[in-house]
């Protein structure tokens, strides 16, 4: 019985910023009862190359499989090769909780950013069958636009996430348990033209977490005075975020500036970060 697998990589999708997309992708296919590893495939992507199909033989009526599709494992020092084909998948929670350690998540896109998912199939004689393995990135990420309607150029200083991301994450999706987050994400500085509506924006990534007693924040400094916002309190839609921030999700926080200095318009969507990280494993041939 042979699979087709297609997945979409980085040209796919012209929203994605460098180093958001798929550079390299593993799929790891083991069969559930037994923990046999039957495949260990690799592909690194070219940078046009839009979509790739392999064909997965060798998958039997009948059984049960699990697969484990990765991304970009460079990018944290991963190196899952010693799940060799015909040998052992051992303890699937060592693969699943696989941890992520580097220190500043930012750091991950220079390899590409990790992302993961599984999924199971019971392989049937004859049938129509479909599987799509939804993957998530490993982080979550942040974008704050500065929009100037105050009639003047405009430069805001040290933009920051106040206590959003943990100290570190696992590789594929947690069931449970989100750590408390602990770990403020500097953005940087933004200039802004005078020119009515004109805008800039800075963008970061962080590690899913759970809002510290506090709450989550945003601080940000222009005309001279530091301005300090709660993010499910002082930002429409910021409630949808008061208690947790998942890893593949998208914060796009919009602040305004007005004429008059004590005033701004504030908005926090929460957002899928784009709708192309799925993975499709079309009926079988």
């Amino acid at each position: 019985m042979t699979l087709t697998f297609t997945t979409r990589a980085p040209g796919d999708d012209p929203n994605l910023l460098k180093g958001e997309g798929m550079k390299h992708l593993r799929v790891i296919v083991a069969d559930q009862q037994s923990g046999e590893v039957r495949f260990n495939y690799t592909h690194e992507f070219d940078q046009e190359e839009t979509t790739h199909t392999v064909h997965f033989g060798d998958l039997y009526a009948g059984r049960t499989y699990d697969f484990y599709a990765i991304a970009n494992e460079a990018s944290f020092g991963g190196d899952f090769s010693s799940y060799a084909e015909h040998g052992d998948l051992g303890d699937e929670n060592v693969l699943l909780n696989y941890s992520i350690t580097t220190a500043d998540p930012n750091t991950l896109i220079t390899e590409s950013l990790p992302a993961a998912g599984k999924a199971r199939i019971a392989v049937q004689e004859a049938a129509d069958q479909q599987l799509t393995i939804t993957m998530q990135r490993a982080v979550a990420k942040a974008k704050v636009t500065f929009v100037n309607e105050t009639g003047a150029a405009q430069t805001i200083t040290n933009v920051r996430l106040v206590k959003v991301g943990a100290e570190n994450t696992v590789l594929f999706p947690r069931t449970s348990g989100l750590p408390v987050a602990t770990k403020d994400v500097p953005l940087g500085d933004v200039s802004v033209d005078a020119a009515d509506g004109a805008s800039g924006n800075v963008t970061g990534y962080f590690y899913e977490s759970t809002a510290p007693t506090d709450g989550y924040a945003l601080e940000a400094t222009w005309n001279n005075n530091t301005k300090h916002f709660s993010l499910a309190d002082d930002m429409e839609g910021g409630a949808a975020i008061s208690s947790q921030i998942l890893r593949n999700q998208m914060l796009n926080i919009t602040i305004t500036l007005k004429a008059n200095p004590e005033e701004v318009d504030i908005q926090l969507l929460v957002e899928p970060w784009d709708e192309k990280t799925d993975i499709t494993i079309p009926p079988f041939e």
